[in-house]
């Protein structure tokens, strides 16, 4: 495998845990668990630039990983949160 599959690979997989991480823990707050790896991720992405070398790079490369799967994870879940209280508002015929 080159690169560029490798990392689709580990971010959708990221992706597909967070989601599934939030339905099972959360019931009310689901957005909390994106929330927090979101944030995670940007603090690993600033702390790459303060590393540096190979090192920083690897370190960059999986922060930007779990940056971009914890955003397709809070979106999915903004989608569904909006989705649910659509139905449950809309009057029944």
């Amino acid at each position: 495998m080159d690169g560029i599959s490798t990392f689709s690979l580990v971010t959708a997989g990221l992706a597909l845990f967070i989601t599934i991480v939030s339905f099972l823990l959360f019931k009310r707050k689901r957005v909390f668990v994106p929330g927090v790896t979101l944030l995670i991720g940007l603090a690993l992405f600033v702390l790459s630039f303060v590393i540096g070398g190979w090192e920083g790079m690897g370190l960059g490369v999986i922060s930007l990983s779990l940056l971009i799967a914890s955003f397709i994870s809070l979106t999915l879940l903004m989608f569904y949160e909006t989705y649910k209280r659509m139905k449950s508002t809309r009057p029944k015929e």
